[in-house]
């Protein structure tokens, strides 16, 4: 009975004591220290739900020491851990002291040299050579136009295109065949004219031009213009054209005996262009582009500069008839062979 009196009296001191404390408190304007949770409590001790508290008696190096995340300390770095000023890491490396510069952020393999999105070592977009952040070029670049036309010489240089205009001035660079090898200047004294027909006669007509283009070059345009004197043929009928492969076609001769295709080394070379419309009597008449017959004879191995090339004319599509054309001994309307190339 006496012990148990002895506690109701140290209870009730104890609690006296508290309620003076509090009362003393309160008259004196101290707040009460902040309580440790209990054990599994989500409730804060100072009524703040956003942040872990800090005792009022941790000093800050025990706030760089407490990890625990029981909510008394901040996992900060204390004031003397602090970084020194100086140059950030959105600066180039500056040597081993910076590992961060060359590596990357070392918890994500995918930060390395590689230019990735998010890096802060001023890898990413702003590079001055054009990349997205790459270093191997992927993106587009805008410093390796690709060439449009002929290449550049060695020394820089994109060589003009030339352009020349080749009329027939010498008897002996036109010809009609008729007959089939009857090789002769023009169709007779009296009839200054180079035939063309699918009568009984076959008349084929030749032309010879020095081409003053050297080997190596890219022929741009060939066309090739006579003009229609008289004939029977109709205004839709149509002539084709073949080119000789050799590398220098002869002049043409009235004594010559033997078809066109024999008047040359090699012959002619079978491709074949078609579809000349012969037009009416006293008009021109040209062809369609002939670039790939020229361009054929300038690549051969044994081509020179100012060599002949030469072309034979004959009817495609021409029922029985014929056609005449300006013969250069007329002194009018003869042929002629305009030409556009680059040269190497």
């Amino acid at each position: 009975m006496i012990r148990l009196d002895v506690r109701i009296v140290r209870v009730f001191v104890a609690a006296s004591a508290a309620w003076a404390a509090i009362a003393c408190n309160a008259v004196l304007g101290i707040e009460e220290p902040p309580q440790r949770p209990a054990p599994g409590s989500d409730a804060e001790p100072n009524g703040d739900a956003g942040s872990p508290d800090l005792p009022i008696d941790a000093s800050p190096e025990d706030a760089a020491m407490d990890t625990s995340g029981d909510g008394f300390a901040l996992d900060a770095l204390a004031p003397d851990a602090w970084p020194e000023s100086g140059p950030s890491d959105d600066g180039p490396t500056d040597g081993a002291n910076e590992a961060s510069d060359v590596l990357g952020d070392a918890s994500d393999p995918a930060d390395a040299q590689d230019g990735d999105a998010g890096r802060r070592d001023g890898g990413d977009a702003g590079r001055p050579d054009g990349d997205a952040g790459r270093v191997d070029g992927d993106a587009p670049r805008v410093d390796a136009p690709r060439p449009d036309g002929p290449m550049p010489r060695p020394d820089g240089l994109v060589p003009p295109e030339i352009s020349v205009v080749l009329t027939i001035a010498k008897d002996q660079d036109d010809a009609t065949w008729i007959n089939g090898t009857d090789e002769r200047l023009h169709y007779d004294i009296d009839s200054l004219y180079l035939e063309v027909g699918a009568d009984t006669e076959a008349g084929k007509a030749g032309l010879r031009f020095d081409l003053p283009v050297p080997p190596g070059s890219t022929i741009n345009s060939a066309i090739i213009q006579l003009h229609r004197t008289i004939g029977d043929a109709l205004a839709d009928e149509s002539m084709k054209v073949q080119v000789y492969d050799s590398a220098n076609v002869p002049p043409f001769d009235d004594a010559h005996t033997h078809a066109p295709e024999g008047h040359a080394p090699g012959g002619l070379w079978p491709t074949v262009v078609g579809s000349i419309w012969v037009g009416e009597n006293g008009n021109p008449v040209q062809t369609p582009e002939l670039k790939g017959l020229v361009q054929h004879v300038v690549d051969r191995a044994d081509w020179v500069g100012g060599a002949s090339i030469g072309f034979v004319f004959s009817a495609q599509v021409m029922g029985v008839r014929w056609v005449d054309f300006a013969d250069s001994s007329l002194g009018t309307g003869q042929a002629f062979l305009q030409l556009a190339y680059t040269p190497p």
